[in-house]
């Protein structure tokens, strides 16, 4: 099931999407909320970036990545 080519394409294009989404948070992290913002002051950004990304639901990180990301 998992290396359907389906499944394997999928999995790529969400994972391109969270990559460039993490890159996108590290160079802009006023896009992400205020409490994610300090939270990067004690645990440093990337954690803070990547904490704020495993917390979002499928669908929000879709909407997230179409209108601040997609080119």
């Amino acid at each position: 099931v998992y290396r359907n080519p389906l499944v394997v394409a999928s999995r790529r294009i969400a994972q391109d999407k969270l990559r460039a989404m993490f890159q996108g948070y590290l160079r802009r992290p006023n896009l992400m909320p205020e409490s994610f913002q300090k939270r990067a002051e004690e645990y440093g950004l990337p954690r803070s970036v990547c904490d704020y990304l495993a917390g979002m639901t499928d669908r929000f990180c879709q909407q997230e990545f179409q209108r601040l990301f997609a080119a």
